[in-house]
C-alpha cells in the first residue's frame, strides 16, 4: 500500500497549527518512506494547502517536501552503516523509486555519495571516540570576507562545531567550517561571495564514537541556526538550544570537516 503521511496525522481538533506541524514532522521521521501529500495533510488538519505550507516553512525553515527529503537521507545514512545491504535496497526502504535520484539527493545533502560514506566511516574502529581538533576547513582560494560570531552558553563537556552553508538549511559541503575549542567562545569563518544569503549552524554535542559521528546519531545535541545576509557586516551571538522535532537533521557528517581540511573534496 502506498502510505501517506496524512495516514499518521490526526485531525487538528483543539491543537494549534503549530503543534500540528510538530506531529507531521514526527510522522515523517517515523515513516520516512511514506508520501508527504500536502493536500491530504492540510485537509486532515482542516486548513488550506497554502496555510499548511506557510506554517510548515515558518516552523522548520523548509517546505514539507524538502524536510521529508532530509529525513529520508538521515535514515539512509543510518541504514548504510548498519549492514552491507545494497544501496538500491536502502533507497527503496527510505522511499525512493529511482536509485539515481537517491544518490543525487544523498550526495547533495551530505557532501559525499552513499559509497563514500560507507568507506570513510569504516576507516576507523567503530567504537573509537571521535575527537575533533579546533582546525577549520576552508576552500582552497583566497577568502573575500570573514564572519565572526560568539557562543554565549557553551559547556565544558561539549564539542562545538560551526558551519556556514549556502543552502537555507545546513546540508552538503559548507563554505567554511570549524570545530571550536571548549575554552573558546568565539570563532571566525571565511567565505568567497557577498550579496547572498547563507545559513550559519552551530551545534554542541557530547563525546561520541566515529560510527555515530558519521551516521548522525547524537545525544543531547544543542543547536543554533541563524540566517545571514553575507553582504552585511554583523557579529551574531549564538545561543544554543535543545533540538526540537521541527528542526531539520544535521546531514553533513562531522568527520567530513576534518577530512576535507587535509584532502579536499572526495572523488
Amino acid at each position: 500500500m502506498d502510505a501517506s503521511i496524512s495516514d499518521y496525522v490526526g485531525s487538528q481538533g483543539s491543537r494549534t497549527l503549530r503543534s500540528s506541524i510538530s506531529q507531521v514532522t514526527d510522522a515523517m521521521r517515523a515513516n520516512p518512506a511514506s508520501r508527504a501529500r500536502t493536500g491530504n495533510i492540510a485537509a486532515r488538519l482542516g486548513v488550506s494547502p497554502f496555510a499548511f505550507i506557510r506554517a510548515f516553512k515558518c516552523e522548520t525553515g523548509l517546505s514539507p517536501q524538502r524536510f521529508q527529503s532530509a529525513i529520508r537521507i538521515e535514515r539512509a545514512k543510518q541504514l548504510l552503516l548498519k549492514d552491507d545491504r545494497p544501496v538500491t535496497e536502502i533507497s527503496l526502504d527510505v522511499g525512493y523509486d529511482s536509485l539515481g535520484s537517491f544518490i543525487q539527493t544523498f550526495t547533495a545533502l551530505t557532501g559525499i555519495s552513499p559509497g563514500q560514506l560507507r568507506r570513510l566511516a569504516r576507516s576507523a574502529p567503530p567504537d573509537e571516540l571521535f575527537t575533533p581538533t579546533a582546525d577549520s576547513y576552508a576552500r582552497p582560494a583566497p577568502a573575500e570576507m570573514t564572519i565572526s560570531a560568539c557562543v554565549s552558553d557553551a559547556l565544558e563537556s561539549e564539542f562545538l562545531v560551526a558551519g556556514l552553508f549556502e543552502r537555507t538549511f545546513p546540508a552538503g559541503i559548507p563554505l567554511d567550517g570549524c570545530f571550536i575549542r571548549p575554552d573558546s567562545t568565539s570563532f571566525h569563518l571565511q567565505y568567497f561571495s557577498a550579496g547572498r544569503r547563507a545559513s550559519l549552524l552551530v551545534a554542541a554535542f557530547r563525546p561520541l564514537t566515529w560510527l555515530d559521528a558519521w551516521s548522525g546519531h547524537y545525544e543531547a545535541l544543542r543547536v543554533c541556526r541563524i540566517d545571514l545576509r553575507l553582504d552585511r557586516r554583523e557579529i551574531p551571538t549564538v545561543r544554543l538550544r535543545p533540538v526540537m522535532a521541527t528542526d531539520p537533521p544535521l546531514l553533513t557528517p562531522l568527520p567530513l570537516l576534518q577530512i576535507l581540511r587535509w584532502t579536499g573534496p572526495q572523488n
